[in-house]
């Protein structure tokens, strides 16, 4: 059975899809975690990125989990990619200033927030 079908599915059954690969085969520990990649799947689904795409759910999930994300409070990102920041930690200046040199290296950053502490989702 190599033979690949066109399906239509609705945005809250792949967040759902997706999310189910993500518990099951990686179990985060941390519900917060879990939070940020239902926020981050969701952004995916709601801005289009998965429209008529064909593409493997395992696939997808493993490669975000393994190998394409990582999440940070913004201090962690400073330190963990050595960014010299003048702003004061704890600020929205300072988020702004690590997201901004993180672009500047290349990478996608994305803001989540849980219990209102910002979370930045870094894309390789």
């Amino acid at each position: 059975m190599d033979k690949l079908h066109k399906i239509l599915i609705n945005g809250d059954t792949l967040v759902e899809l997706l999310m189910d690969r993500l518990v099951t085969a990686w179990n985060p520990s941390d519900p917060d975690i879990v939070e940020i990649y239902r926020q981050y799947y969701t952004d995916m689904v709601e801005n289009g990125v998965y429209d008529d795409a064909e593409f493997d759910v395992m696939t997808i999930v493993d490669n975000d989990w393994v190998n394409y994300t990582d999440i940070y409070a913004p201090e962690d990102a400073a330190l963990e990619y050595d960014l010299e920041m003048s702003s004061e930690p704890d600020t929205d200046e300072y988020i702004d200033d690590v997201i901004e040199a993180l672009e500047d290296m290349g990478e996608s950053v994305y803001v989540y927030h849980i219990d209102g502490v910002p979370y930045l989702f870094v894309v390789h």
